[in-house]
């Protein structure tokens, strides 16, 4: 839903100062209320917020995508809003699905941010001319999202693997170097 947000905000962005009540406005209020809505039930038990999202989400969704069928044909495809209103009608599937699990996020910022390190890395990947090479990264991107996701200092964590690691003795031993068993 961010990518959707974002579309129609970059709309708003062209509109002359003052403009109100235009197609593009809307949809963003549509979408700001869903937002409301995830502020509100933020940090609650999942089937508190699939209840929440079934009561208030499911309508403001419906109207957003009546108002996207309605509207679409009106609109020039390959205008600024013609191609917000195509990418939230080809995304609507996905960005939808929030209602049926409340353990579902409205977006995937989160796993974007948390991704945007490899990306930002895949330069480095060039160095990794083999399949060793391209695992032994891939175990520390792993290692170290794994890490930050158990709230750990991921250099604190690997120097505890690094000096723990030669003495375990046994094949069971490396289960105790997993992040959530580590002392703290």
């Amino acid at each position: 839903m961010a990518h959707v947000r974002r579309k129609f905000a970059e709309v708003i962005k062209l509109l002359p100062v003052g403009i109100t009540g235009s197609p593009t406005q809307i949809a963003n209020d549509l979408i700001g209320k869903l937002y409301e809505v995830e502020r509100r039930i933020k940090g609650l038990d999942h089937h508190v917020r699939h209840k929440v999202r079934t009561e208030e989400s499911v309508p403001i969704l419906q109207k957003l995508k009546g108002w996207l069928d309605k509207t679409y044909p009106t609109v020039a495809p390959k205008s600024a809003l013609g191609r917000a209103m195509s990418y939230a009608l080809d995304q609507w599937t996905e960005v939808s699905r929030l209602v049926e699990d409340g353990r579902l996020s409205i977006d995937n910022n989160i796993a974007e941010r948390d991704i945007k390190s490899v990306a930002i890395g895949r330069k480095n990947w060039m160095f990794a001319d083999s399949m060793e090479g391209m695992r032994a990264s891939a175990t520390m991107y792993s290692l170290v999202a794994t890490a930050k996701a158990n709230g750990l200092n991921p250099f604190e964590y690997l120097r505890y693997v690094f000096e723990t690691m030669p003495k375990l003795k046994t094949a069971d031993e490396p289960e105790s170097l997993l992040p959530w068993n580590m002392p703290r």
